[in-house]
């Protein structure tokens, strides 16, 4: 039975949905390995077949998965390791669900920690904030125009796109992202974030006051980049932010030089960090 399904040439949906219906596993397995779905079939396996059908229809080469589908199928086996595992190697899988997971990875990591009550579990927490920060913005790097101001807005709205994310974007010289994340928080065009309208957006976007000597060393450092032929990699660009705050202490308290080199330390590249870390307790000294 299994075999005529697969093989029929000509199946109705109406039929494959009987099929689908009362069939065992191998029968779903048949089904979902057919070229010929119609979409309503589609939407019945992903929500009621057994997780080797569905695994058979996301390896089927001759139907195309739409992302409501990917959608669908993280929503029912997003508990299942096995399931996520092979939606995550979709080159086509929604942004979306690798924020989710990437999210929902850290969750499960910090309960782990409080669980176990380990000794370094602050120095843990930290580490697993750091990694899915890292992810995040790994994440956003890999989709752009539209694609990216709707994952921004995504992120937004989970509460998934903070401060430190943005400033770790800042460090790095992925001025795209930061302007239209200042952009979403703002309410402002993106194309009018710029060096001149950084301090309004910076504070109608609520960012903390503490970020503004480094957004503004990373705005001014992207200034100059941009006439140039090609632009920084991340540890180029995160020592010029360095450099800019050195050069810029005369306008900020030797507190605020202080704080603006440790949040650089935090967020930059491997490098700038250990950069901002000996010149920390030196302000004024030159990069």
């Amino acid at each position: 039975a299994a075999a005529f399904i697969a093989g029929a040439k000509a199946l109705e949906a109406k039929c494959m949905l009987s099929i689908l219906k009362v069939g065992d596993e191998p029968r779903q397995c048949a089904l979902a390995g057919r070229a010929d779905l119609p979409r309503e079939v589609i939407v019945a396996l992903i929500e009621g077949a057994s997780e080797p059908a569905v695994a058979r229809l996301i390896d089927n080469g001759l139907t195309e998965l739409r992302a409501s589908d990917f959608k669908r199928i993280y929503l029912r086996f997003g508990d299942n390791p096995a399931m996520v595992s092979r939606l995550l190697e979709i080159t086509a899988l929604p942004a979306e669900i690798r924020l989710l997971e990437v999210r929902r990875t850290a969750q499960r990591l910090h309960a782990l920690v409080r669980e176990r009550r380990w000794m370094a579990g602050k120095e843990a927490e930290e580490r697993i904030n750091e990694t899915e920060e890292r992810m995040l913005l790994r994440i956003l790097l890999a989709v752009e125009g539209p694609a990216r101001e709707q994952l921004i807005a995504f992120m937004a709205s989970r509460d998934t796109l903070t401060a430190s994310i943005i400033l770790r974007a800042a460090c790095g010289g992925h001025m795209t992202i930061v302007e239209q994340a200042l952009a979403w928080f703002a309410a402002m065009p993106a194309r009018r974030i710029n060096g001149r309208t950084l301090r309004a957006a910076h504070s109608a976007a609520g960012m903390p006051e503490e970020c503004y000597p480094v957004m503004r060393a990373a705005f001014a450092v992207a200034a100059t980049a941009r006439e140039e032929s090609d632009w920084p990699s991340e540890e180029q660009f995160g020592r010029r932010v360095v450099e800019a705050i050195l050069t810029g202490h005369e306008e900020l308290a030797p507190s605020q030089g202080a704080k603006a080199l440790d949040l650089v330390e935090q967020f930059a590249d491997d490098r700038t960090r250990a950069l901002a870390l000996r010149l920390k307790g030196s302000p004024t000294a030159a990069a």
